[in-house]
């Protein structure tokens, strides 16, 4: 044998330290691999339990509260979310935490005489009810009292005239007579109701209380994404005012998310789908609440979540490539 090949132990035992640290990084990733899946087993049936108790809970509340005959009519006359809706059982059950939203919250009438009447009340409620009705136990607890103006007003935080507004410590505002409009458009991808009860929704969500962190922040996290790509694309289907800051995104967005859903979704898929999940419906689905949150699916959930389904898609793909003969055998 040749003397080259020949290699004294003394010049290659800097390896078995390097084969220590590599083995060692080897078993930290399984170790830390196993451990996230195994929390995120606990996620799923969490999500899964409390999701499950809670509607249950809210269930029994709901079947306390009803509308009148005429707040029904009101509803199918003028309020297409519910008219929508594709069963009796779903309308039942919108209708009933309008009831509840109504009678929990406290409306307060600003510049006039007047008081909030019964129409004013089930309209404002409808628009909770709607941003909410994937979220059978969320009522927006932190907002405690609804103002409504006449018209446009002068915010005490600004210069300018308002049509509504949210803020922190507990108040949601609208100017009725710019509300009602809302009722004479409503597919044009604005919607006053809607803009205001999704910042609500979003602080709800940001504030601690008994409701907060309801939405799994993975989808917190790509909505900002979202707003810092979309911000840097040409614009057809928000205006402008959604690139403020990523909150008015999510209003605007929301507002063409429930109005003109079916354009968002063939222009904007992947915002449209973003929307299903922080909403938990899908109304062009007429899926309410989304499977992924009944607790049903411990592969839905983990699709959602980590996007295994995705990653095992494209590992099929990459099999089929370097074996063609297989392609197209996989179930489905």
């Amino acid at each position: 044998m040749s003397n080259y090949l020949l290699i004294p132990p003394q010049e290659y035992d800097w390896l078995e330290g390097f084969t220590f640290l590599f083995l060692g990084f080897i078993a930290f990733s399984i170790v830390t691999f196993g451990i996230g899946f195994v929390f995120s087993l606990i996620g799923y049936f969490y999500y899964s339990l409390s999701f499950r108790a809670n509607t249950a809970r809210e269930k029994r509340r709901l079947n306390k509260f009803h509308l009148s005959a005429t707040k029904l009519t009101f509803l199918q006359i003028n309020f297409p979310f519910y008219k929508q809706l594709p069963t009796q059982a779903l309308k039942d059950s919108f209708a009933k935490k309008v009831a509840l939203f109504s009678s929990i919250k406290t409306f307060v009438a600003q510049d006039t005489k007047e008081e909030v009447n019964s129409e004013m009340k089930t309209l404002i409620a409808a628009y909770a009810a709607q941003v909410t009705f994937g979220w059978p136990h969320i009522y927006l607890a932190h907002f405690r009292t609804i103002y409504v103006y006449p018209d446009v007003y002068f915010s005490k935080k600004g210069v300018n005239y308002h049509k509504g507004e949210v803020n922190t410590k507990g108040a949601i505002v609208f100017a009725w007579k710019e509300l009602a409009q809302e009722l004479d458009n409503a597919s044009d991808g604005r919607n006053l109701g809607i803009h205001e009860m999704s910042h609500a929704l979003y602080l709800e969500n940001m504030i601690k209380n008994k409701e907060y962190n309801f939405i799994p922040k993975k989808y917190i996290y790509d909505l900002h994404a979202a707003f810092n790509n979309e911000s840097q694309l040409d614009q057809t289907l928000l205006r402008d005012y959604a690139f403020n800051n990523v909150i008015e995104f999510f209003a605007v967005a929301s507002e063409v998310f429930f109005e003109k859903g079916a354009i968002l979704k063939a222009h904007k898929p992947e915002l449209y789908d973003l929307l299903t999940h922080i909403y938990n419906q899908d109304p062009l689905q007429g899926n309410y609440p989304l499977k992924i949150f009944r607790g049903t699916s411990l592969g839905d959930y983990l699709e959602d979540i980590f996007g295994v389904k995705k990653w095992g898609q494209k590992f099929r793909k990459w099999l089929e490539q370097l074996n063609p003969s297989k392609k197209g055998s996989s179930r489905h």
